[in-house]
């Protein structure tokens, strides 16, 4: 039974460190684990109740020494049945001569410690596999058989090393688990938070003096959060220093998510003077906690140089990191590294491989260079690649609209269609920058050109109905 409040401990702790504090919950849940222990040891390695030996009889729960054949006089055996049908056997151990009795129970040993006894007895109730009547037949086989045997050194009273042993490395294993659940951060998030239930009920007002109260209490979703709605004036007046000193107490804490909004906000000066080498640490902080985003952000910033020294080899490590996490876009960039040979040899096949993974993601940069690779293959991956084009232009991807605008207009081997072409580089001109806009405008001009007064018609229509397409 005690392993359910222990488990509670554990997977409600986040919960509980508010409630408590961590001192307490440490505490709590360290005494229950020790508890766990101790009661599974004595069930699934239970102490003898009676042994047998040349030594005497051992009663190890009760007496620090066996009691020597010798010193037997009769051995009597009882058995009573209690009111609810419970049978209780008995051994009593009838003594020559009245004897002291070095008693193992502290109460034993302060009542009865210095006077006599003429007889020791013991419960042998369910712990004994014999009814008392055999087990008394045992016992007198072995008087029998010991009392006339020459004296054998009685072996050292309380438990033998080996078992303290034992029995000190399960309570230290057992008071160090809560620790390592705590610091490897073991747990459901918060289930019975008020603040965290208002938040995502939409009612950030009511929210926010609850959320402090939890962030100051020491919960870290409570603090990220308080720092998102900061950070973007959510229901709150926006002030960046503030969603900054949220983020680091989050952060701190170990919430992922934070230390990688708080690496943004340092890399780019948001309620913080801006700072890139404690931005990296962010970064990598949260990367190093799990997060893809962050992985990718080193692995962007380090190939492209932007605002750190460029470094390639350590670019490809956090790319990849992030690309094993199936972050489409660590992928694609994985992929333009291996189909230009920038810092690896050149490889198409490993590219096209890379492509295909952040493509099957719905990733529309990914499939529009995969569909320029396979665009200048044979007949069959022509197709593919014309298909992954189409999909990377539905999702309203300008570079792919526009290829797709002159696939349409004039190359070999597809229908031509001006209309469908001036669709496809009217909806490339909405979002292509304006600073090498000069090209696109006079294809669009070339290809209106080709066009009736009904077809441009035709050709609005179309524009006016598209919508941007989001494939999986």
């Amino acid at each position: 039974m005690l392993s359910v409040p222990l488990a509670a401990l554990i997977l409600f702790r986040r919960d509980f460190l508010v409630w408590t504090g961590e001192p307490v919950w440490l505490a709590m849940a360290t005494l229950t684990a020790i508890a766990v222990a101790a009661t599974a040891r004595r069930l699934f390695n239970p102490e003898a109740l009676l042994r047998i030996s040349p030594h005497g009889v051992e009663i190890p729960h009760l007496l620090c020494a066996p009691i020597p054949w010798r010193d037997i006089g009769r051995i009597q055996a009882t058995t009573r049945r209690s009111g609810v049908g419970e049978i209780h056997d008995r051994l009593i151990f009838h003594f020559k001569h009245a004897q002291t009795v070095d008693w193992r129970p502290s109460k034993l040993r302060r009542l009865f410690g210095d006077t006599p006894q003429a007889a020791v007895a013991v419960d042998i109730g369910l712990t004994w596999p014999l009814r008392a009547d055999e087990a008394k037949r045992v016992l007198h086989n072995a008087v029998r058989l010991y009392a006339g045997a020459p004296d054998v050194a009685s072996p050292t009273k309380g438990n033998t090393p080996g078992r303290r042993l034992k029995t000190v490395a399960v309570v230290l294993a057992a008071a160090l688990l809560p620790t390592m659940a705590h610091v490897i951060d073991v747990g459901m998030p918060r289930q019975f938070s008020e603040a965290l239930a208002l938040y995502r009920e939409g009612k950030i007002p009511a929210a926010i003096p609850l959320l402090e109260h939890d962030a100051r209490a020491g919960d870290r979703e409570a603090a990220f959060v308080l720092g998102t709605l900061y950070l973007n004036g959510d229901g709150v007046i926006r002030n960046p220093a503030m969603a900054a000193g949220w983020l680091r107490r989050a952060a701190e804490a170990g919430h992922t998510s934070a230390a990688f909004n708080l690496g943004n906000a340092y890399r780019l000066g948001l309620g913080t003077p801006q700072n890139i080498a404690t931005a990296m640490n962010w970064y990598e902080r949260a990367a190093n906690g799990g997060s893809a985003e962050a992985a990718y952000t080193l692995g962007t910033m380090l190939r492209l140089g932007d605002q750190v020294r460029r470094d390639y080899n350590r670019a490809i490590v956090w790319l990849e990191i992030a690309a094993e996490r199936y972050y489409a876009p660590a992928e694609h960039d994985l992929g333009r590294l291996y189909q230009e040979g920038i810092a690896v040899p050149r490889d198409l096949k490993t590219a096209t491989d890379w492509y295909s993974r952040a493509a099957a993601r719905g990733h529309a940069p990914a499939r529009y260079d995969l569909a320029r690779l396979m665009l200048d293959g044979n007949e069959q991956q022509r197709g593919i690649g014309l298909k992954y084009l189409a999909q990377s232009a539905d999702a309203g991807f300008a570079p792919a609209q526009r290829r797709l605008a002159a696939v349409y207009f004039g190359a070999q081997g597809v229908p031509q269609s001006a209309v469908t072409a001036f669709k496809w580089i009217s909806l490339a001109e909405r979002a292509w920058p304006a600073a090498t806009r000069a090209d696109l405008v006079r294809e669009k001009a070339r290809i209106a050109a080709a066009l009736s007064p009904g077809e441009q018609e035709e050709a609005m229509a179309l524009i006016r109905a598209w919508r941007p397409v989001r494939r999986n």
